[in-house]
């Protein structure tokens, strides 16, 4: 029964507005939380129970307002909700500014020594065995060029022709396509084991996607590994992300309908305009903006759900020619 009192206020309501009458002059009353309820006298919500309240002239659909094509193409259209009614319904807003953001990706990883690392140290022992100072100063020269100590070098005849050097091992990280884009070059690493924890950094990311596990191969060199990881073990990776400043806004301000992130944006007097934007990372509770917005703008951040509905319900009476209706 109460479904179909829904709808047939929501049918009452429309055929009012697109009717060419002296509606439009009349007083129409809507509900402050439902505001697909419209009717041209006092009384109460059909849904919730509560008073409905008069609505300004400029907001009915179809008095005298062309601002419903605006933006139709997606679906909204802007609205105006006045001061008090954005007290009422508890409407806030927040900046659009640069915010210096950073977040951690966790991401599993293998073990592996470093290609580069493993072959000069090979080189090294070589040279030792058959006692050739010359190629044992060169291998020196390129051990020490990727960041061992003497004392580490010193170790590596120790470690056998396994390759288990104990420093600049690599992790191979496997970060899925959404979080990518958050990584770059030099982020700081965690890599954990069990009990142990180990620093990094990335020093390369792959630029070819697995189409199979829809993710990008990270490598992480480890500034001091010790005997505990050993070749294709596995762990977990904590990538650092962030700590940039860039246009961004509060999660709670996007709203994503299913085809496109977008916010409602304050255009001052009380207009509310929907706009489409381009989100990137979202790190700390806020999300990244690449495009859309401008710095110094403020979006809706509590009361979307509410404005959400009436912008989609102006959209649907200006596609359906309600926004042409004049009056005599």
């Amino acid at each position: 029964m109460k479904k179909i009192l829904f709808l047939a206020v929501i049918a009452a309501a429309f055929f009012a507005a697109v009717s060419c009458s002296d509606n439009s002059e009349k007083t129409l009353y809507t509900c402050p939380m439902h505001p697909q309820v419209i009717q041209d006298h006092p009384g109460s919500c059909p849904i919730c129970g509560m008073d409905l309240v008069p609505i300004e002239k400029e907001k009915v659909p179809g008095a005298q307002d062309h601002s419903g094509h605006e933006n139709a193409e997606m679906g909204y259209a802007a609205i105006t909700v006045s001061p008090e009614k954005q007290q009422l319904i508890n409407i806030k807003f927040d900046a659009v500014k640069k915010r210096v953001l950073s977040g951690v990706v966790y991401a599993p990883g293998v073990v592996a020594y470093d290609p580069e690392l493993y072959s000069a140290a090979s080189e090294y022992r070589n040279a030792l065995k058959i006692n050739s100072a010359e190629l044992a100063e060169t291998a020196v020269l390129k051990l020490q060029s990727l960041g061992l100590s003497a004392k580490q070098i010193s170790e590596i005849p120790k470690s056998g022709d396994d390759g288990d050097i104990f420093s600049n091992m690599s992790v191979y990280a496997q970060v899925y396509q959404d979080d990518i884009k958050k990584i770059k070059r030099g982020a700081d690493v965690i890599v954990t084991s069990g009990q142990n924890r180990f620093e990094g950094a990335v020093s390369g990311i792959d630029p070819v996607m697995n189409p199979e596990t829809r993710s990008f191969k990270v490598r992480i060199k480890l500034n001091k590994a010790g005997a505990v990881l050993k070749p294709e073990m596995y762990v977990d990776a904590g990538i650092m992300t962030g700590g940039e400043k860039v246009l961004s806004v509060p999660e709670e301000a996007v709203m994503n309908t299913g085809t496109m992130n977008m916010v409602f944006v304050d255009a001052g007097e009380g207009r509310l305009e929907p706009r489409h934007i381009i989100t990137g990372a979202v790190m700390e509770g806020y999300i990244a903006v690449e495009a859309g917005l401008k710095e110094g703008e403020r979006v809706v951040v509590n009361g979307n759900f509410l404005i959400d509905s009436e912008s989609r319900l102006k959209a649907a009476f200006a596609g359906m020619g309600a926004s042409h209706v004049h009056d005599k």
